[in-house]
């Protein structure tokens, strides 16, 4: 059936704009006030978690990320009766971190605050504690200590001093 538009009919587009700017603009005020966030703390970002060194005097030194997530290349780990997904290089670097008199600790992040959940990483998980057969343990250590490790970054560091 064919009628013609009233002015009731012309009107509705318009308003339909109106609704869906309205809705876009409050939209992310909905989204990323404190209101929202703090009414179900699932709906915030995920923590970021890391282990991070420190001197004797407090001075931070170096983190490496852990996930709390499976990831390619990661194995698992248990860190403060948690368990993560770190790098094997991320043990091995806990380790030398601890014997270079450095304080450790197992933080989580949120982007508001840092929050210490544990001290001591290092002797929480170790190569052996990953079930790495003795040969690939040999061989990460041996990369750690600079034997059959970069090359290229040994033979620059003997070169340094002849410019």
């Amino acid at each position: 059936m064919w009628r013609n538009r009233s002015e009731s009919d012309t009107a509705a587009p318009g308003k339909v704009w109106l609704m869906l700017a309205a809705a876009f603009t409050l939209l992310p005020w909905l989204l990323l006030s404190p209101q929202a966030s703090m009414a179900d703390p699932g709906n915030g970002p995920p923590d970021d978690f890391y282990i991070r060194s420190t001197s004797r005097s407090g001075q931070f030194h170096a983190y490496h990320q852990i996930l709390a997530q499976p990831h390619k290349g990661f194995i698992k780990a248990t860190y403060c009766n948690r368990s993560f997904w770190v790098q094997k290089d991320t043990v091995i670097w806990t380790q030398f971190e601890a014997e270079a008199g450095r304080k450790l600790v197992v933080e989580s992040n949120d982007m508001n605050e840092r929050r210490v959940l544990c001290e001591n990483p290092q002797t929480q998980v170790t190569l052996e504690d990953l079930g790495l057969n003795d040969l690939e343990l040999a061989r990460l250590r041996q990369e750690k200590d600079g034997v059959g490790g970069n090359r290229l970054k040994i033979i620059g560091e003997a070169f340094k001093g002849f410019k």
